[in-house]
């Protein structure tokens, strides 16, 4: 599905948060959008899930059934194992039991958390649980995934793995949004960057 933005304005609270955007999200690629702290970049993703609706301008409409939205400071369910948190993702679907289990399997793996799924969330670190939350949005199946700033508390080395595991959901026949401080990260690993 693409998504347009055409002569969009968005004011917030006698703020003018974004001024004449048009841009063009294309299916099936992962597009990062970069700039600086109060330039619209969170903005943008909660106009697509229809979080912001008082704005001006055109915008595709796009069905809730078909996003996935994992925004900043996800707070970890207290007490949930991570295996737990990831079986709520398949809530609608219509899974066997056994399909769901290698679904999470292979999930666990591709998002190479497998050896935490015991684990409560709460006591993983910063890296892994961007990876579990990746997992959680795979694991619901939607066309379209955004995610808001996932790796602001992480280190370099664990934003390069994770990158590179963004750049594999592509794979999967996903289109991928991601906003993200990381412009080095974005540049290396995007295939479009939307600059506000």
């Amino acid at each position: 599905m693409k998504i347009t933005f055409s002569d969009v304005d968005l004011v917030v609270e006698n703020n003018e948060v974004l001024k004449n955007i048009s841009l063009r999200i294309r299916d099936g690629l992962f597009t990062s959008i970069i700039g600086p702290n109060g330039a619209g970049k969170s903005s943008i993703l909660r106009i697509i899930v229809k979080d912001i609706v008082d704005y001006s301008g055109f915008v595709t409409d796009v069905s809730q059934e078909d996003v996935t939205y994992l925004p900043q400071d996800l707070y970890p369910p207290p007490f949930l194992r991570i295996n737990e948190i990831l079986s709520l993702a398949f809530l609608g679907q219509k899974l066997s039991t056994l399909q769901e289990e290698e679904i999470l399997d292979d999930l666990l793996t591709l998002c190479g958390i497998d050896h935490l799924r015991d684990r409560v969330l709460d006591d993983v670190s910063a890296g892994e649980r961007q990876r579990v939350w990746l997992a959680f949005a795979l694991a619901q199946d939607k066309d379209l995934i955004l995610i808001d700033e996932p790796l602001s508390a992480v280190d370099v080395f664990s934003r390069k793995d994770f990158f590179n595991l963004l750049k594999d959901t592509i794979n999967r026949g996903k289109t991928l949004v991601v906003v993200t401080h990381d412009v080095d990260m974005a540049v290396q690993y995007s295939d479009y960057l939307i600059v506000l």
